[in-house]
């Protein structure tokens, strides 16, 4: 038979597996209740929702250019194509992540900080993390 902290006192006791499983039913539900009472929470969700549309926006937006000039009988190398679709992306990105440049201080800070410690290039990572590749 399995340990497990009983919430009621948090007591060590053995549990049976209908007990485990109605542990972990209730530290579910509590760590569902703590993530929803956390008023970090609409930031997080707001943010990934803002870089996700940012995103699918500066891709219509490259291919709304792409089309004009094709339109306009200009002749475009897929190397051009490229060009354009990744210029779009990151000037929209950063017209967006522009005002969040105080909220994002406290994220990069640390990962500056560890690049100057450990000399490893974290940069490229944290543009993966945020969308900006």
């Amino acid at each position: 038979m399995p340990y497990a902290l009983i919430p009621d006192g948090f007591k060590l006791q053995k549990v049976t597996k209908m007990q485990q499983e109605a542990i972990s039913a209730k530290r579910s539900h509590d760590d569902a209740v703590a993530l929803l009472a956390n008023p970090n929470t609409p930031l997080v969700v707001g943010g990934a929702a803002l870089v996700g549309t940012t995103v699918y926006f500066s891709e219509r937006i490259a291919d709304k250019m792409l089309e004009v000039l094709e339109d306009a009988g200009e002749i475009i190398t897929d190397a051009g194509k490229a060009t354009i679709k990744s210029g779009s992306k990151n000037i929209l990105q950063a017209a967006v992540l522009a005002p969040l440049a105080p909220l994002l201080l406290p994220i990069l800070a640390p990962a500056i900080l560890a690049e100057k410690a450990t000399g490893v290039d974290v940069s490229e990572e944290l543009k993966k993390v945020l969308g900006l590749e």
